[in-house]
């Protein structure tokens, strides 16, 4: 339920996304906030995301724990990878 979940809300995004998004790396200017705003947004998502899964792993009380979250994560980016959704697989 959670790779569905992740899905969906990369498919939102991915809806949006246009092709000028892409012009001149418009994401990485610093001098114009309107640019690529969708791709900013996905990027925002993924730190976002990336954050959580490393700080509930590592704020897990012992070993044990931590391999459980571990797994899960793993278990999660696998159903990632089987529907396809690769960007928030590497998160």
């Amino acid at each position: 339920e959670l790779a569905r979940q992740m899905t969906l809300d990369d498919m939102v995004y991915y809806h949006s996304l246009e092709s000028r998004d892409f012009l001149n790396c418009a994401w990485s200017k610093k001098d114009d906030p309107k640019a690529a705003p969708t791709i900013k947004a996905m990027i925002a998502q993924f730190n976002c995301t990336a954050e959580w899964v490393a700080g509930l792993v590592l704020k897990s009380p012992d070993d044990a724990s931590r391999a459980k979250a571990i797994r899960h994560f793993v278990l999660t980016a696998h159903e990632l990878l089987k529907m396809n959704n690769f960007n928030s697989c590497v998160k």
